[in-house]
């Protein structure tokens, strides 16, 4: 976790901090890109430190419904929920979505970037996060909770 956390300061230095904290809200909480860049603020339960994933961005569309078309709650873990924190005092006066790209200043249109989605390699960081904790895990919930995920997910 020593290496995800330099990148992220790097990030933080050379591009500012809400592109740090996208990437940090992706490779903590676990969120499939599209579904990442549809977050809203009303989507937060602040008590409970969850979110509710229910839509997507698909090639500058919003779509009612996620890639697996199920509406689920996810439960953030302390890194993610910091991010999320540090993001809100960015973006939450200026409008409902979470993430906002530095350069326009405006909400993000999607996750293609010159014509090429870009996120698998979020993906395989995920992955491999979630990989890395379970040979330490008490029970098969606490790799899934480290990651965002809800243990009924």
């Amino acid at each position: 976790m020593e290496e995800v956390e330099t990148i992220l300061a790097d990030l933080k230095e050379r591009e500012g901090a809400q592109i740090a904290n996208y990437f940090a809200a992706a490779f903590f909480g676990d969120f499939r890109p599209s579904e990442q860049v549809a977050l809203r603020w009303d989507d937060f339960d602040f008590k409970q430190r969850n979110v509710r994933v229910a839509r997507a961005v698909v090639r500058g569309k919003t779509k009612a419904s996620t890639k697996t078309c199920l509406v689920r709650d996810v439960e953030l873990s302390e890194r993610a929920w910091s991010a999320f924190e540090v993001q809100r005092a960015i973006t939450q006066l200026v409008g409902r979505q979470v993430f906002w790209n530095p350069a326009t200043k405006a909400p993000w249109a999607d996750i293609w970037i010159d014509g090429a989605d870009k996120s698998r390699e979020r993906d395989k960081l995920s992955k491999a996060f979630a990989a890395s904790t379970t040979a330490s895990a008490d029970s098969i919930t606490e790799p899934s909770r480290g990651v965002g995920k809800s243990a009924q997910s």
